[in-house]
């Protein structure tokens, strides 16, 4: 199984009509990606809507650790686009990944960059 960035069900469009050769970002909770240098530079990986593979990216940077108050303007912008304030990506974080604990500007993410490849024909 090749490694992957999974979004939920409710960026699909978003994943089916985003360009090629943009750089964009996926965020995960903690270090444990970060720490164990989960994707690395020009690799490629499979794009997943609720563990369905959608197309193909490919990572362009380092992972980098930061917190969620510490992201950049530019950050939001390669965001999926419901995504742009702090507190949105407050929100999405707690109900997608983490219900039962609090997630304030200091938690600790992952960044992963990335940029969108060919989409995966079904068979």
């Amino acid at each position: 199984m090749a490694k992957s960035i999974n979004w939920s069900s409710q960026f699909l469009q978003a994943v089916q009509s985003e360009p090629q050769q943009l750089p964009y970002i996926a965020l995960r909770l903690g270090a444990l990606y970060y720490d164990n240098q989960y994707w690395v530079p020009d690799e490629v990986v499979d794009i997943r809507v609720n563990n369905e593979v959608i197309r193909k990216g490919q990572v362009v940077a380092p992972v980098r650790l930061t917190t969620i108050g510490a992201l950049t303007s530019t950050e939001f912008e390669q965001l999926k686009s419901p995504l742009k304030t702090v507190t949105a990506v407050i929100d999405y974080l707690q109900q997608t990944y983490q219900p039962d604990e609090p997630i304030t500007e200091q938690t600790v993410i992952t960044v992963v960059e990335y940029i969108n490849l060919d989409f995966v024909l079904a068979d």
